[in-house]
């Protein structure tokens, strides 16, 4: 009697009890078509953007809005592009072919960052159109969690999400602080809560190319809840609803707890783990 021959594992049906697998090419061949669709995607985004912009702000400033966005899109799909074999999950190498809801979230979210960054060395739109820095900064605040939590749901919480997020994260902190600025809204020390965040990022990229331990944080309690609030705050802010001197009064207040709470994950990501007993 002849023996069946078992049927071939896909990279998603691997049974990851049993330890590590060798990354599969037909897996990063079906990541490179997933990005070459994104780019597509963007391209096309970019140009209706440019043909929008184009139509109610001065040919100036839409030239800027182009460029910038442009190079935020650019810098994105290259960070995705040379972090596609970084599409597991971590302690893993089964490379997945697909991105997920929650890591394409994560892409789209900067996509709105790129739009924001758009905005930065020109002034403040008027009329209707002075909700739009807000608008894409507040989309991208609402599809962060969800992210996380499709990311989850689906058991696809991959290393190249999380190495996508964090400068997502980070740069749309820095643009919205450096718009509030630049609109007026907020005094300009308030560049402290964005630049740190960035300086934050490069300085645990430092230490991991010294080898130097970085330990994932774990936020709970106080400092959870103002971390919570950050984003949000900042979106209020880039919307049309408030002026000075009341946003200067909440920007002033609001920075120290801010500024905390990035004190706070510099103490966890330094921390040494207690042992045992």
């Amino acid at each position: 009697m002849h023996a069946v021959p078992k049927k071939p594992l896909l990279e998603e049906d691997a049974d990851l009890s049993e330890g590590p697998r060798p990354i599969g090419q037909p897996a990063m061949f079906s990541l490179r078509l997933r990005w070459v669709g994104l780019m597509l995607a963007c391209t096309v985004l970019w140009v209706l953007g440019y043909r929008f912009v184009q139509g109610w702000w001065q040919a100036e400033y839409a030239a800027r809005w182009t460029i910038l966005s442009g190079l935020g899109l650019i810098f994105l799909l290259w960070r995705l592009w040379r972090n596609l074999a970084e599409n597991h999950r971590p302690g893993e190498e089964v490379l997945l072919p697909k991105l997920g809801w929650g890591g394409a979230l994560t892409f789209w979210r900067g996509v709105l960052t790129s739009a924001l960054l758009g905005f930065l060395i020109s002034p403040q739109p008027q009329g209707g159109q002075a909700w739009l820095p807000g608008a894409f900064f507040c989309a991208g605040v609402l599809l962060l969690p969800l992210a996380g939590w499709l990311s989850c749901r689906e058991k696809r919480v991959t290393c190249l999400g999380s190495n996508l997020a964090a400068p997502v994260n980070s740069a749309s902190l820095l643009i919205g602080t450096l718009l509030v600025v630049q609109y007026g809204q907020a005094p300009w020390w308030y560049l402290l809560v964005g630049l740190g965040h960035s300086l934050y990022l490069v300085w645990v990229w430092l230490r991991q190319r010294k080898g130097q331990p970085v330990y994932p944080l774990t936020r709970g309690g106080l400092h959870s809840a103002l971390a919570a609030l950050e984003y949000p705050f900042l979106g209020l802010m880039l919307l049309p609803l408030f002026s000075p001197p009341l946003t200067t009064i909440a920007a002033s207040a609001a920075m120290p707890l801010l500024l905390f709470c990035l004190w706070k994950d510099w103490q966890l990501a330094t921390r040494t783990p207690l042992e045992n007993p």
